[in-house]
């Protein structure tokens, strides 16, 4: 190949042997991004784009390479790639962080929901379904949080930024059943998506409040 450029958010370029670059790479990405530029180089495919570290002023951070072929020889192969390198170790940590709290929301033994701000339900776990007696998803999905409330005006209509909400309620859980629950509600920033949304965790206190019962 005989020419390589680089932009890196506008701040430098870097111009070379694409074998230069490596030894800046994380020994765990180099793998990747030597498929990928294959198949660029010789596989005739006109773009590349790949994430991988990239050591910078002594330590590691993820970047994006994105670039295009501009030119091939007879036989195909690229002569001139011209791309840019854009730093997007932010993005990564908030993407690690939502992976982890989608995990927790999924396994947690308490009910949790994520709530749109007029709190409507938008996704929920297992341990909710059972809670309300619900089989599946879809019969919770869009419904507004108040419907499996006892005291319908418990709740505020919205919530604002920052803004938390804690109380002791009653949950419908079936026709003629209730349980009793603390309820929490606060608004999480998703920076990724550029929206907000309500997590709602419920914890079912049906022993606290038999034990407060017999103590009176």
């Amino acid at each position: 190949m005989r020419a390589f450029k680089l932009d890196w958010a506008d701040e430098h370029q870097w111009r070379g042997s694409p074998i230069s670059l490596l030894k800046f790479i994380h020994p765990d990405d180099i793998g990747n991004l030597e498929f990928n530029w294959m198949l660029a180089v010789h596989g005739g495919q006109q773009t590349l784009e790949v994430c991988f570290r990239f050591r910078r002023h002594a330590r590691y951070v993820w970047v994006r390479l994105r670039g295009r072929v501009l030119h091939r020889d007879a036989q195909q192969s690229a002569l001139h790639i011209v791309g840019t390198i854009r730093d997007i170790t932010r993005e990564r940590h908030a993407e690690h962080s939502f992976h982890l709290m989608a995990s927790a929301f999924s396994s947690s033994k308490d009910p949790m929901l994520v709530l749109t701000r007029q709190l409507k339900i938008s996704e929920c776990n297992e341990a909710f379904l059972k809670m309300v007696g619900a089989r599946q998803k879809q019969q919770c999905l869009g419904r507004s949080l108040h419907a499996y409330l006892v005291n319908k005006s418990a709740l505020p209509d919205t919530l604002e930024d920052q803004q938390q909400f804690s109380q002791e309620t009653d949950i419908i859980a079936g026709k003629h059943t209730s349980i009793p629950a603390e309820l929490t509600l606060a608004v999480f920033e998703h920076q990724e998506h550029g929206g907000a949304y309500v997590i709602a965790t419920l914890r079912d206190i049906s022993e606290r409040k038999a034990n407060e019962a017999r103590l009176q």
